[in-house]
This record gives C-alpha cells, sequence and structure tokens, in this order.
C-alpha cells in the first residue's frame, strides 16, 4: 500500500467489482476500511508457489482466481480459515525455510506448503479435489508439466476412493513426486528454500584474494529474526522473476521485472562470471590457459551479468531464416547473458530488478550466445524506454557502440570478430522476452532431471 501510495500513479484493478476505484494520489481506495484491510492481508499472505515465476506466468491458479474472489466476493475475505491465513504464517513458514535442520521440519514446510496450495485451488470450498486440478496443482508446487502418461497414473493412485481431500494427497504426495532432481557436468547444488526469495536478506561474501585464481564471491539468505544464513547458488536460487506482492495488471500479462546478476561492472575489465561447474556456483574470474582473463580491447562499457533460471541448452538449436536458408545455432552451455545499460555502476554479486529492452544474437565459436538488453528499473532513463527502439532515442549511439564491442573485443588477442544472427540487427523487446522464457524452460527441464539422477 506504501509503495502505491508512494509512486503517485492511477491504479486500476481488473477484478474490480465497483468497489475498487481509480485514484491517483491515494493508492488504493476502498470505502469500507475494514475491507481494504482484509484484502491487503489476504494478497500479502496469499499462498505461494514453490518457483517464483509460477505466479507470473499465464495458467498459474490461484492468483487471478483468488484475488478475483477476494474482490467480488467480501465473504471470501471474512471466511478464510485459520489454516491458510493464521496470526503470523508467513513469519513461521520462512522460520521454517530458512531452519531446516531436519527432515521432520522438512515435512512440516513442505505440508503447510502443500496445503496453501491446496487451498487455492480449491475455490469451491469443497475441501476436494477435481480430476481437472491434478495438473495444476503439480504445475504450481514445481514439479513440472505432467506428461499424459504420468498423469493417468497419478489420477489412477489419487481418485481410487473417490475424489481425495488433503490428508489423502499429503499421505501419497512421497509416491507422487515422480519428478526428482541431474547432470554430471554442471554442480547443481542449492539450499532449494521454498519460501519467497526476499532481497533484502540476500548477502554476498568473499573468499580469497581478488585478482587471484582463489577468488569467489559466494551467496547467501539471512533470516532476520535468527541471524542465521545459508549458503546458496545465484543460478539456481535466485529465482528469474521479481514478485510484485500487489499486482494492477491481468496475470495473464507476464511482468516484465528480471533479477539480474551482475558479474561485471561498467568501467572494468577483469572477466568474472558465474561458476557453473563449482558447488553452490559462485562469481569467480575467468582463466584461460592458467591465466586470469582480463579485456585488452578495454573496460567494458556496460554493466555485464546473467539471468538466473536461465540455460542455453546445447542440445537445442536456435534457427534463423536468412534469403530462404535456414541456419542453426547450439546454445553455448551457460545462463542467458544480460547487458544492463543504464547510467549507474552495479557491483559484482549486485542482484537488481531490471526490465528487458531487446536482444542481440551473437555467435561464439558457431554458438548462440544471447546478449539481452535491460536497465534497472530505478535508473533514471526506465520510465522512458520500453523497448529496444527507445533506446535509440534517449541513449542515441549507445546501441552501435555496444554492438560493436562485441563484435571487436576478441581482435586484439588473435581471434576473428564474431558473428550475430541477422545481420546484428536488435530483436525487440516481446523476442527477447521469448528467448528468456524458452531458457527458462531449458533451465528448468535440466535442474529435474538432475533431481531424478540424484535421487537414483
Amino acid at each position: 500500500l506504501l509503495r502505491l501510495n508512494i509512486s503517485r500513479r492511477p491504479i486500476a484493478n481488473k477484478y474490480s467489482d465497483g468497489k475498487m476505484q481509480r485514484t491517483l494520489k491515494r493508492g488504493l481506495k476502498v470505502p469500507e476500511t475494514g475491507l481494504k484491510l482484509q484484502f491487503l492481508y489476504f494478497i500479502v499472505n496469499m499462498p505461494g508457489t514453490k518457483d517464483e515465476d509460477q505466479q507470473q506466468r499465464p495458467g498459474s491458479a490461484g492468483s487471478a482466481m483468488m484475488i478475483s474472489k477476494a474482490v467480488s466476493f467480501k465473504r471470501h475475505l471474512s471466511d478464510v480459515g485459520a489454516d491458510t491465513l493464521p496470526s503470523g504464517a508467513s513469519a513461521d513458514l520462512q522460520q521454517l525455510a530458512y531452519n531446516k535442520e531436519s527432515d521432520e521440519e522438512q515435512k512440516i514446510l513442505d505440508k503447510k506448503i502443500l496445503h496453501r496450495i491446496f487451498k487455492s485451488i480449491d475455490v469451491g470450498k469443497t475441501g476436494h479435489l477435481r480430476e481437472d486440478d491434478i495438473a495444476t496443482l503439480f504445475n504450481m508446487t514445481g514439479e513440472g508439466s505432467l506428461t499424459a502418461e504420468e498423469l493417468a497414473g497419478i489420477k489412477n493412485i489419487l481418485f481410487k476412493n473417490g475424489s481425495p481431500d488433503f490428508d489423502t494427497l499429503w499421505e501419497s504426495w512421497e509416491e507422487l513426486k515422480l519428478r526428482e532432481h541431474s547432470a554430471k557436468e554442471f554442480k547443481l547444488i542449492s539450499s532449494r528454500f521454498d519460501e519467497s526469495f526476499s532481497q533484502h536478506q540476500l548477502l554476498i561474501e568473499e573468499e580469497g584474494e581478488q585478482f587471484t585464481p582463489t577468488y569467489r564471491i559466494f551467496f547467501y539468505l539471512k533470516n532476520l529474526k535468527t541471524e542465521k544464513k545459508i549458503k546458496i547458488s545465484p543460478w539456481h536460487d535466485i529465482p528469474l522473476f521479481v514478485k510484485d506482492v500487489v499486482r494492477t495488471t491481468s496475470p495473464e500479462e507476464p511482468l516484465n521485472k528480471y533479477n539480474f546478476i551482475c558479474e561485471i561492472p561498467k568501467w572494468t575489465r577483469a572477466k568474472y562470471e558465474i561458476a557453473t561447474k563449482e558447488t553452490f556456483n559462485p562469481i569467480k574470474q575467468d582463466v584461460d590457459k592458467g591465466a586470469l582473463r582480463f579485456y585488452k580491447h578495454g573496460d567494458m562499457l556496460f554493466n555485464y551479468g546473467a539471468f538466473p533460471q536461465t540455460w542455453e541448452s546445447t542440445t537445442h538449436s536456435f534457427v534463423f531464416t536468412d534469403e530462404g536458408e535456414a541456419e542453426a545455432y547450439p546454445g553455448d552451455n551457460d545462463p542467458v547473458d544480460a547487458i544492463e545499460i543504464g547510467t549507474q555502476q552495479l557491483g559484482t554479486g549486485s542482484v537488481t530488478p531490471v526490465k528487458v529492452l531487446g536482444a542481440l544474437g551473437m555467435i561464439d565459436d558457431g554458438e548462440m550466445d544471447w546478449k539481452v538488453i535491460c536497465i534497472n528499473i530505478t535508473d533514471p532513463l526506465a520510465m522512458f524506454i520500453s523497448d529496444i527502439s527507445d533506446v535509440a532515442r534517449h541513449m542515441p549511439g549507445a546501441l552501435e557502440c555496444l554492438r560493436s564491442w562485441l563484435r571487436d573485443y576478441k581482435i586484439c588477442t588473435g581471434k576473428p570478430q564474431n558473428k550475430f544472427a541477422c545481420e546484428g540487427n536488435y530483436f525487440e523487446r516481446k523476442y527477447a522476452q521469448d528467448v528468456i522464457s524458452e531458457c527458462h524452460n531449458h533451465w528448468r527441464n535440466f535442474h529435474l532431471i538432475h533431481q531424478k539422477t540424484e535421487a537414483a
């Protein structure tokens, strides 16, 4: 509510039944104060999902459905059960999530989260699941989409004695989790905490001396109550999407807010990168033939980094058609690279919410190496730039300079120029977001395979 007041922008909610009103300076305004407080509390404590992106994507049951019910029917606010919104429920779940020291605590946490998801799907308050709810349930718990064979097997287990209630679901849950996590090349160890990622709890710690092969930047998540911290993987644990607690747009519209992990700050030349093959994936300085890498071409002109929870799969080819001839390039086996073009220098290891503007398809040694162009959402220029076409207007020469730097930076090392797909033309925002979504799905599938191998 405070954030909406500060923004001083018109607020409109698609799921209004007439009681919600537009206002310019007061944010959300509801005739009945009690309803206003209940409604906001309901959203803040809305049943969560295991993966942050579930509330961003179309088809995420619960978010749109439950906000709709909350606004349209006042009784849905007053009738919320104690199990859904107990006093301090979120704090209790976070306490469990960041202090999982035993299998029993993990089971308690899993049961609480599963119960919240169960109640969010059971909008009719029947206390039972329908067959149509199964795919949604597994999608919201982060188990991934189900094949027809898997779906049929689950229905045979769950519905053998009629529509299951929550107790039946919980008793069968371990048997139903058909997808467990796998990979030989990458280190995919992560904390796998289940509660919402909170950026103000993120810590980074340096180990070793800078500009040496042993230098590492590790990421931690701190429990603000107990001061206890757990080590996390920036690649696997930090969510791709930035979560908005209160949405004023339809859930069918994906939010253009992503977490950007800065590896190389602008105006520096030490080549830092996420160590995909090390445990917990710290940031390190790249080494080539035993020597630490620095850009000999000159300082990096923009903040350079990556999007978490993405992977450019080597088994997937990106196809481009030029004058009737199709060219295909496999992924480069790394998270999707991102270039933040704002006016401020970001630090190595910093995690910044950005909005995507477009993309440049660079071909590096025959592999697809996407460079997604983005901007810090708090940058002074961000309010004027929403797509790649806006960059030329408000930052003239920036795109040409960026493309030239990426094309030529290897020449001084004796290597040829880098090439680009589609003659080096920039792709618009919508295309760039599709690339990110595709690579996020590659990461999800790869992560699930890894977990399955681990379990075996």
